[in-house]
């Protein structure tokens, strides 16, 4: 997953962070004394991601043969109309909070990775007559959900708090970033049938290689920035409820590879997703 995002706004969200490190290394001299100084806060709770995805026509790739032109069947082709949308998922957090002083803390955001499940719609045919008999209509409620995926995603966050620390109520901004990357990554049992039997098969057949195909799926990881604006109440001299919101501007590659059955290549897709995730968290605190 690389940073989804490019060129000026890349540079800017370097800059920003640049900033606020040389500003909390600033204060460290005139808050050392603070009686937040070197605290840690470990904190669990609750997290929702709501993604508020886009994504790309999946760019669909066949093996060469010599009966495509005759066919009319182009070897690299765009499924255009192929609408991927991952659900919400609700998990365990869990914080980590370092405190330089009363006014900036380093925290690393973990928790319970969630599996999460994506549903899809649209058509997947080649081009030519041949697609009229050969696709796949990913909106049959056969195929939904139409893969899922375990998800970590870990962020490290530097955070800057208003106000002073005797104050009950205290807001905090932050700006870090994220890793995310997936594992037990599948499609749905039925579509994976779909596309063995109607792309597969005579993919194979025209390759001229026997046996079964075999489809295999993978999400690549990538980095992204991370925006975040929060509260903490305090409870009691060492309890504190938190809440926040964060923005993730996460893109991920999707890709499915299918394969005869001694591993020959038979065609490939890669679907480019933007899940630009909105992150509400509110946890429990208890600070050492």
């Amino acid at each position: 997953m690389n940073l989804g995002i490019y060129g000026r706004p890349q540079r800017r969200f370097a800059a920003c962070l640049a900033l606020m490190l040389t500003s909390a290394l600033a204060g460290l001299a005139g808050e050392a004394s603070a009686a937040r100084a070197g605290d840690v806060t470990l904190s669990v709770g609750w997290t929702h991601i709501r993604a508020n995805e886009t994504n790309r026509a999946p760019l669909n790739r066949l093996r060469s043969n010599a009966l495509f032109p005759v066919l009319g069947v182009q070897e690299e082709f765009r499924s255009d109309g192929v609408d991927i949308k991952p659900r919400d998922v609700n998990t365990l957090a869990l914080v980590v909070e370092y405190h330089f002083t009363h006014r900036w803390s380093l925290q690393f955001i973990g928790g319970y990775p969630p599996t999460a499940k994506t549903d899809a719609s649209g058509p997947v045919a080649p081009t030519g007559p041949v697609g009229a008999v050969a696709n796949i209509n990913l909106g049959e409620a056969q195929f939904q959900p139409a893969g899922q995926a375990r998800q970590w995603s870990p962020a490290l966050v530097l955070a800057r708090y208003f106000g002073r620390p005797a104050d009950r109520w205290r807001s905090f901004v932050g700006l870090g970033v994220n890793y995310s990357w997936f594992t037990q990554e599948s499609l749905n049992d039925n579509l994976e049938r779909a596309i063995n039997r109607r792309f597969g098969a005579p993919l194979a057949l025209a390759a001229g290689r026997s046996g079964p195909t075999q489809v295999d799926s993978r999400l690549e990881a990538e980095w992204a920035p991370v925006l975040t604006v929060g509260a903490r109440l305090k409870l009691a001299s060492r309890w504190s409820l938190k809440g926040s919101l964060a923005y993730i501007p996460l893109a991920t590659t999707a890709v499915v590879d299918l394969a005869a059955a001694d591993g020959t290549a038979l065609g490939n897709s890669r679907t480019r997703i933007e899940f630009d995730p909105v992150v509400a968290t509110l946890l429990l605190g208890y600070r050492f």
